[in-house]
């Protein structure tokens, strides 16, 4: 059993010892860990058989009633904290009636840093202004719950700005992914609140199989009829994609999606797609893809896929690969190695 030291008990001139080989060291001589409320050590020689120390790092209280052991920088850390610390609990948002009324049935706001605070906008309204933190996406989560409290099912997103993202996400590894599913919660009830329209047209967008260079009109006056058959074979063609997903330490995926709202043809043009397929008839290309480069792409395309969902024709089709792939990316990011983007050619009959 390892010893347990508060921050102040002369912890780093201590002799550790080893039970397991006999090492023997000072706090900082072995393996050490650090965490957010504490660090920890083990013996460098066997780490896995022996815990030796944990120090747990002060609180406020502690180190007030220490301070004659307090270096001049850290007194001036605590007193710097403590009075951003007074600074945001007098202007954090923490009602709902702060908040102004906003009439819109679909509200789009921004997540802004600027000067030391975090802002929320509406367009170039500013609803909201406190002190900004340090990995702030735990504030970030309690004040968009506030948010939805106020505006309900109203509310769109919360969109943090490039310059809010250093403080927003910090060190924090999985940050970005508690950020996107906040925000793919807050899209998908916004979603699911609307009621569904038909378009005016018969255009789906987002479903069109051909761009808009692939549907012109061939020259009535083209005389070349091998040129002619060409542009009907090209024309006869579409590109579809799938996602398969790979989950860590196994080499088979366990989830297959087809995202309709994916440009296909952007995608078999990406340097990182390389050509593929069973035969030489069909042109398929894949792309194997780390998460960050998923999340990537995933922002890219999913507000083609939030339009979508909008409407009757398309909601049923798109909305529940939309929820799972966010699930994937935003929730579960951590079990996956992996992805495998297939972009396949089929004959669509034109």
């Amino acid at each position: 059993m390892g010893r347990c030291f508060r921050y102040y008990d002369g912890w780093e001139t201590e002799i550790l010892r080893c039970d397991s080989c006999g090492w023997e060291g000072t706090f900082h001589e072995a393996a050490v860990e650090v965490y957010d409320y504490l660090m920890d050590c083990e013996c460098p020689k066997c780490p896995s058989m022996s815990h030796l120390a944990i120090v747990c790092f002060p609180t406020n209280e502690e180190t007030e009633a220490n301070w004659d052991k307090v270096s001049d920088a850290d007194k001036k850390a605590h007193i710097d904290g403590k009075n951003h610390d007074a600074r945001w609990l007098a202007s954090r948002l923490s009602s709902e009636s702060e908040l102004p009324d906003i009439d819109n049935e679909s509200i789009l706001l921004t997540w802004d840093e600027r000067e030391g605070s975090a802002i929320i906008l509406y367009n170039e309204q500013e609803l909201w202004r406190e002190p900004v933190f340090f990995e702030g996406y735990p504030r970030y989560e309690e004040v968009v719950g506030i948010l939805r409290g106020k505006y309900g099912d109203r509310l769109a997103d919360v969109i943090p700005t490039d310059r809010s993202i250093f403080n927003l996400y910090g060190d924090k590894l999985r940050a970005d992914s508690i950020v996107g599913g906040v925000r793919s919660a807050v899209q998908r009830n916004h979603l699911m609140s609307r009621p569904a329209v038909e378009p005016d047209d018969t255009e789906v967008p987002g479903f069109s199989f051909f761009d808009k260079d692939d549907t012109e009109d061939i020259d009535a006056e083209d005389t070349d009829t091998e040129e002619i058959n060409q542009k009907e074979k090209e024309r006869a063609m579409a590109f579809s994609t799938k996602i398969f997903s790979y989950p860590i330490d196994t080499t088979k995926p366990t989830v297959e999606i087809e995202p309709n709202w994916w440009n296909s043809r952007e995608l078999k043009v990406d340097p990182r797609f390389v050509a593929c397929g069973p035969n030489s008839s069909y042109n398929d290309y894949e792309a194997y893809l780390t998460v960050s480069e998923m999340m990537e792409l995933h922002e890219k395309y999913r507000p083609q896929a939030v339009k979508d969902c909008e409407l009757a024709s398309t909601k049923d089709r798109i909305l529940p690969k939309l929820e799972l792939l966010d699930e994937i990316l935003y929730v579960k990011s951590d079990l996956y190695s992996r992805f495998r983007v297939y972009v396949f050619e089929w004959e669509s009959g034109y």
